[in-house]
C-alpha cells in the first residue's frame, strides 16, 4: 500500500518538478508528452488534446 501511494504520488507532480524522464531526454513532462503523440502514436493532433493529457 505504501509503494502504492509513493508512485501516484510521484506522477501527480511529474509535470511540476524535474527531471520528467529518467534519461533526461525531453527538459519537461509537456515536451515528452507531445514526443509521445508523435513518435509512439505516429499521429499530428492538435495542441488542446496535448494540453488535455498534460492535465
Amino acid at each position: 500500500m505504501l509503494l502504492l501511494r509513493v508512485i501516484s504520488r510521484g506522477r501527480v507532480w511529474s509535470h511540476r518538478t524535474p527531471p520528467a524522464m529518467a534519461s533526461g531526454v525531453h527538459p519537461t513532462a509537456e515536451a515528452a508528452v507531445r514526443s509521445g503523440i508523435q513518435h509512439i502514436l505516429m499521429a499530428e493532433r492538435p495542441e488542446a488534446e496535448a494540453a488535455a493529457l498534460d492535465a
